[in-house]
Order: C-alpha cells, then structure tokens, then sequence
C-alpha cells in the first residue's frame, strides 16, 4: 500500500483518521517517559593511561576494593571517583558524601555504554581515572552516626558498634561506655606493644592509658561490616553526625560542628525551627553537699541520651501554629502579647 493510498483512505474515513492520530499521540508520550531526568543524562568520564578518554555510562552495579583494613564494597551510583595509582600502589575513592578510601580496584574489567556506539570493555589496569556522574538511584545508606579516620588516610562515616572500651589507666581499669565518649584517639607503638589511647568524654574530662579493648566493631554508610584491630584507627568521633548523608570531613576538636545545627522541614513544606543537637552525658542529680533538702537525697547519677533543642525561644506565633494543627488549646498569654514574643 503507498503511502499516497493511505493517506486518501485516512481523509475518507475520518473516524480512522482520529484514532491514528491518537495513536501517534500515545506512542510520543510514551517515548517522553522513557527519557532520562535532566540530572541522569551526564556522561561517567573514563581516563586511560595512554590519555584516551571515554564518556558513558559505567554499567558496573557494584565496585570492590581491597583497602588496608580488608576489602569493602561499594554502589557505582554512591561513588563520585577513582583514581588508580600504577602498579601495586593503593588508590583513592570519594564516594558521593565525602567518604575517602585507599585501596586497590579489584573489579579486573569495567563496561561502559555509549551513546550510539558498541559496549566498551575496560581493563581495569588500563585505567587512570574514573569520574562517575552523579544519578537518582536507590541504593541503601544505613545510619553513621560517627567519623573514623584511619592510619592509611581513609576517612568515613560509620556506626561504631563496640558497646563498651576497657582503658587501665594510673587509677586503674576503667569500662567507658560508647555513648560517653566524645572523641577516641589511638596511638600504636611501631613494636606491636599495646596500644594506648586519649578519651575525651562528653563532659569534656580526658581519659590517658592503655586500650585493653582490641578489636572495635565497625559498620559504614554502604554495609560493609567488619571488626578491626585497634591499631587500624587513628581516631573515633562518636555522634557527631545529626543529619542525613553528613559528610565526614570536620575537625571536631578544633570548632563546633556544623552538623549540630539543623532544621526539620515540617509537613507542609516550610523550614522548622533552628535546632542544636546536644551530645548528651550523665551529671548527678540531688544533694552533693549533704545540707539539701529530704527529696534531694540520696544522689543519683542521671545519663541522658543526645538530644536537640531549639536554638531561639518558642514564640507565640510558632505555639499557636502546633495547637491548631495538633488540636490542643491554645495558650493564654495572661496579657504579655502574642506574636513573635516568647511562650510563657
């Protein structure tokens, strides 16, 4: 049938006509659904030892690397670079949020697809660079609520998950729980002996003495697992990321950290309040001098966990706003004014 015929067939037929055209209609929308977000379309960059250099798609879901402390794995989609070292030397990875590792690829080849041309393999000893675009995906991030850094270099975020550190010091031995120590430096002598360690505790008291504790529990962003002699570490921040993919590159002795303020995004899209995560601790509560009152006896020893509160005071105006939408009865202010004074 020419195309002349059917053409003439359409025109007398226009019911015929009007169906194809809704046809066409349906396949180009179609189409538009299958095209890439604007954010997925940006090539990975390839660069080769010779000084080729290739744009694509690396198809590798997952990448391997045997690093100093044993091998991890890791989502292309997390991973920003990779930059191989020649030879046997270990390389570096940044992932998406920061992370930095050492180590050597051990995926011996990688497949790229490009853009109307043939799949390309990639011999992994061939490569010098690796520049991984960033694209929407759902690859599982587990909680890392704290920083290690490493005696190779390697910095990441990770869940210690060592409950208790066993520290003999000048007054003896003491068991220190994770959840009150701030910062954890190691220092491993060159002649195997044991290792000795500074602890700053959330109340800011240090700790020195030998870490009888020798392996530490360590979970990362990404799911590796492993427990890893002491000697490995540098040192140990713990709870010092509050936010979602916080990344962990932060001086922690030296200034406050930026992760420890924050705000929520409420239910209907606006900005919450500025929030301050506070570290927690124990203090004794009662009569420390012995002349209080009955109910201040006898003292206790009161932990609290990490907490935040709100950096400003609540005003009326964000207190009236919680009662409507949560239904409680709306505060009076006794004649003090409403608006942007505070809740009293």
């Amino acid at each position: 049938m020419s195309p002349l015929y059917a053409i003439g067939k359409l025109i007398r037929h226009p019911g015929t006509a009007i169906r194809f055209v809704l046809f066409i209609i349906g396949l180009w929308l179609g189409s538009i659904g299958t095209l890439p977000a604007a954010n997925d379309t940006d090539p990975d960059l390839v660069t080769m030892r010779n000084g080729d250099i290739h744009n694509g798609r690396v198809v590798d879901k997952i990448l391997r690397f045997q690093t100093s402390f044993g091998t991890i794995e890791l989502p292309k989609a997390l991973t920003a670079r990779i930059e191989l070292a020649e030879k046997d030397a270990p390389g570096r990875v940044t992932t998406r949020f920061g992370d930095i590792f050492h180590g050597q690829l051990i995926n011996s080849e990688l497949t790229m697809v490009r853009i109307l041309d043939t799949m390309l393999p990639l011999a992994t000893s061939d490569i010098s660079d690796i520049r991984i675009a960033p694209r929407r995906n759902r690859a599982r991030r587990y909680p890392v609520p704290d920083t290690v850094e490493t005696v190779y270099g390697d910095l990441f975020t990770a869940r210690i998950s060592t409950r208790d550190f066993m520290l003999k010091g000048t007054g003896g031995i003491h068991l220190i729980r994770r959840d009150d120590i701030h910062i954890m430096d190691i220092y491993q002598p060159d002649d195997d002996s044991a290792a000795t360690a500074q602890l700053r505790l959330n109340g800011g008291e240090l700790i020195r003495g030998e870490l009888m504790t020798r392996k530490i529990e360590v979970k990362d962003r990404y799911g590796n697992s492993s427990e890893l002699p002491v000697g490995i570490f540098s040192s140990i921040a713990f709870q010092v990321n509050h936010q979602k993919d916080t990344a962990p590159r932060f001086n922690y002795l030296s200034h406050w950290s930026q992760a420890a303020y924050f705000k929520d995004r409420m239910r209907d899209g606006s900005t919450g309040p500025g929030m301050v995560a506070l570290r927690g601790g124990e203090f004794r509560r009662g009569d420390l001098q012995g002349d209080g009152d009955g109910d201040e006896k006898n003292p206790q020893i009161v932990r609290l966990k990490p907490f935040a509160i709100g950096v400003y005071e609540v005003s009326f105006d964000e207190y009236d706003r919680f009662s409507q939408n949560t239904r409680h009865e709306i505060p009076d202010d006794q004649g003090w004014g409403r608006g942007r004074r505070p809740v009293i």
